[in-house]
């Protein structure tokens, strides 16, 4: 009886909302009058107006279907997982390790998501890319307390944050992560370097993003800016 009532109540729904768009296709113009004056038109005016009702509609059956239609295709988008990246910062700061930004694009959590770096390249000061021998690497998080654990879960409306590389100035030299802890080193010529760092950020339940980031490194001041390699690689 239930599934009963639950269901005329939708057809009533449904009957209140096409009504509703069929009045508002109807006054758009002098079609409604042509509607009521149907009866009392000679039979060509009167076929006309009653053309136009049922053209009115079908327009209205079409765009309750449409409302609902692109309803549930944003809820669609709202909790289909998708990975957002953005910087920490673009402004050149201090020796350190420079961070990224990782988080839901969407109202779906992210799990099991990881940041790895697949390529490094050195830019000439001719614009030549030279690369680095470096076998691909996870990133540690910022907030992580197993440093042998290089995935974490990341609820909506949250952003964690994912170490990259760092340079050394007395190693001249930038200084990779690995999973025995010691850090990998590359070393490189010249008081100032530009690299390309190549991140693959995948999660278990979303499609995988690729970025390339533009490392600016100056030895003599210390400082180091990260931003976007444009175009991306």
């Amino acid at each position: 009886m239930q599934e009963n009532n639950s269901l005329w109540a939708s057809i009533w729904k449904f009957l209140c909302a096409i009504w509703a768009e069929w009045i508002a296709r109807m006054t758009g113009g002098l079609s409604l009058i042509l509607a009521i004056a149907s009866y009392k038109l000679p039979d060509q005016y009167g076929v006309a107006a009653i053309a136009i009702s049922f053209v009115a509609a079908w327009v209205a059956a079409y765009r309750v279907w449409k409302a609902e239609y692109d309803g549930k295709d944003e809820l669609h988008q709202r909790l289909t997982p998708k990975i957002k990246v953005s910087l920490v910062g673009t402004e050149p700061i201090e020796f350190g390790w420079p961070q990224i930004a990782v988080g839901p694009l969407t109202d779906a959590a992210l799990t099991n998501c990881e940041v790895t770096i697949r390529k490094i390249a050195l830019i000439q000061d001719t614009g030549e890319v030279t690369p680095l021998s470096v076998a691909p690497f996870s990133c540690f998080w910022t907030d992580a307390t197993n440093l042998d654990n290089f995935s974490v879960n990341i609820p909506s409306g949250v952003e964690k944050r994912a170490f990259l590389v760092r340079p050394d100035r007395n190693e001249r030299a930038l200084i990779l992560p690995n999973t025995r802890r010691t850090g990998t080193t590359i070393r490189f010529q010249g008081l100032t370097s530009i690299f390309r760092i190549d991140v693959v950020i995948s999660a278990d339940n979303a499609p995988s993003e690729s970025k390339s980031f533009k490392f600016n490194v100056d030895l003599r001041s210390q400082k180091m800016a990260l931003s976007f390699w444009d175009p991306p690689v």
